[in-house]
């Protein structure tokens, strides 16, 4: 096995294109899926990047391109009343543990891709396996094709899947619930379902509707909001101020916004703070303005509505920072470089050191690059993003001008 991993080695490193990369280890999975998963662990930071969407969104938008052979499964609207014959296809049933779930309404911060959002969780599953040593067998990655909105995607030929507008809310909540179902009974109530690129308001819907009677989780509404929480708590290890004295400024309704909101609120709780008091702290700013009671211009939407603050109707990012005076400002999923110099100055006037989290994906739709960062708030900000490139290339830049040590 190492031979050939070594074998395989030489061989990748003469690959120049994505295209190329991908191809040869979508191949070699196809071919030999032992060789293939080593082939990945020699090297993960190396070799995973091939398949991370997240980076330039190159398989999401080329999916109908690169699409070979899918090791998981597509369920459509149209076998709706009988999911469960669709899943008892799966010759593995009795070794999964963990569906990977996606219906491709949020897919990174392009929106609605409908089962172009299938690279992302097939990645999950990688990574699942690559770095946390689950078994290949155990995870399925499912599709739920319930059509798009994106009319861009429907009128491309080389587009996967069901050309029709997406299904309404009342007639995916019923399809979501005959496929819990159907999970149950075929997998058992062992099996836990990750939902992926639901959108903000059908993960928290789902969530509150089947925990008690299944395993089921949300990556962006909870992983991802523990890791956001994680994020700020090693930024409070510079700062050294605590938890509850800092005030959060969200921009964007996305699940990520929300499921770290809700855990910061969680966090305070748990530091012994009332409800009231641990939101106190936690603003919105949904790109309609400021996420306030008496709001008449934009009716505040009904999951943002426990984030609600008294306070007067303020319209634009720059005034609403200047009215709540945030030191830490998270932007996910409402446009391409929505942190402006003029949104970073005025975070630079409202905390001594700033913390900013611009964490849309992929690097194209980034709220800002960690240059802009440094550069608007003089230097001043502790940066956060979901990109392990963007933060690679400040710090190769700022050591090569002599200004890290390490």
């Amino acid at each position: 096995m190492e031979q050939q991993v070594i074998a395989h080695q030489k061989y990748f490193a003469t690959l120049t294109s994505q295209m190329a990369k991908y191809i040869f280890l979508t191949d070699l999975e196809a071919r030999n899926r032992t060789l293939f998963y080593s082939f990945l662990m020699s090297n993960p930071d190396e070799y995973m990047k091939v398949f991370v969407s997240a980076t330039t969104g190159y398989l999401v938008k080329q999916f109908g391109i690169f699409y070979t052979v899918f090791r998981g499964m597509f369920i459509t609207i149209k076998d709706r009343g009988h999911i469960y014959d669709v899943l008892s296809n799966w010759p593995y049933a009795e070794y999964v543990r963990c569906l990977i779930v996606s219906n491709g309404k949020s897919v990174l911060s392009y929106g609605d891709q409908g089962v172009n959002g299938t690279p992302v969780i097939v990645y999950k599953k990688y990574s699942n396996v690559v770095h946390g040593g689950i078994e290949p067998d155990c995870c399925l990655p499912v599709t739920l094709d319930v059509g798009t909105d994106n009319e861009q995607i429907l009128q491309n030929p080389q587009y996967c899947g069901i050309r029709q507008k997406r299904i309404s809310t009342a007639e995916f909540d019923e399809f979501f619930e005959e496929f819990t179902h159907a999970v149950i009974r075929r997998f058992g109530s062992r099996a836990i379902i990750q939902t992926k690129d639901f959108g903000s308001s059908e993960a928290i819907k789902q969530l509150s509707l089947y925990r008690k009677q299944q395993c089921i989780v949300d990556i962006d509404l909870q992983y991802m909001g523990a890791c956001g929480l994680a994020g700020i708590l090693g930024a409070l290890q510079i700062t050294k101020l605590p938890f509850k004295d800092n005030v959060l400024l969200f921009h964007g309704d996305s699940s990520f916004c929300i499921g770290m909101a809700r855990m910061c609120v969680a966090y305070l709780k748990r530091s012994g703070l009332n409800e009231s008091a641990a939101k106190s702290g936690i603003w919105f700013y949904d790109g309609k303005g400021l996420v306030v009671f008496n709001r008449t211009s934009w009716k505040v939407s009904e999951r943002m509505q426990e984030f609600q603050h008294v306070h007067k109707p303020v319209e634009g990012l720059v005034e609403s920072i200047d009215a709540v005076k945030p030191n830490i400002l998270i932007g996910f999923g409402l446009g391409e470089k929505a942190f402006t110099k003029d949104v970073l100055r005025a975070m630079e006037r409202s905390a001594q050191q700033p913390i900013i989290f611009a964490m849309s994906r992929p690097l194209e739709v980034m709220e800002c690059t960690a240059e802009d960062a440094y550069t608007y708030t003089k230097g001043r900000c502790i940066y956060i993003s979901g990109h392990f490139a963007a933060i690679d290339k400040v710090c190769q830049q700022s050591v090569s001008a002599g200004l890290l040590q390490q």
